[in-house]
């Protein structure tokens, strides 16, 4: 697509008024190969974490660009997933990926979520590495759900004085 590296802007604007043969999918996953083609792995393998994940969150404005809509989102996921699977020096690294990404807020909760119960490929399935995102947001989502319940609203709670009563102690 670009063969020598361009200016942030201009690669944005070229994807965006882009006419390519490329579906999103197709768009996602290339834009994710490029990012991480961009990592040194000639690096020391420590370096490896730090790196990639600068990267994603340096190129994050060009995946918000592509990544508009609950599909992309979970094409995204995937794709992050596929790659970390069949990349041994990141699989460790899937479940941060997924932070940085929910925290730029390019993948909501939903689609995470989502990709856990029902969109998750095959590759690394039986892994746990968002086994403590997924069961975080599960259980507060609970909790949200039964916080009205346990702690009523202070409307709702009776006043021991009631405004009537405190204007017959103030007449006597």
């Amino acid at each position: 697509m670009i063969e020598e590296p361009q200016p942030f802007a201009e690669v944005v604007a070229f994807v965006k008024q882009s006419k390519t043969p490329y579906t999103e999918a197709e768009a996602i996953s290339l834009i994710w190969e490029g990012i991480m083609g961009a990592v040194d792995w000639s690096r020391k393998p420590e370096q490896y974490e730090e790196q990639t994940l600068k990267l994603t969150k340096e190129w994050a404005k060009l995946l918000q660009v592509l990544v508009s809509n609950a599909k992309t989102e979970l094409t995204l996921l995937v794709t992050v997933q596929n790659y970390c699977y069949d990349d041994s020096r990141v699989t460790k690294l899937f479940s941060k990926f997924v932070t940085l990404l929910y925290k730029m807020d390019i993948v909501s909760e939903a689609a995470i979520m989502y990709w856990n119960t029902k969109g998750a490929t095959q590759k690394g399935k039986g892994s746990t590495t968002l086994l403590s995102f997924t069961t975080t947001r599960t259980v507060l989502s609970a909790f949200s759900l039964a916080l009205p319940l346990l702690f009523p609203p202070m409307d709702r709670i009776v006043q021991p004085f009631s405004s009537s009563s405190s204007n017959r102690s103030s007449g006597g």
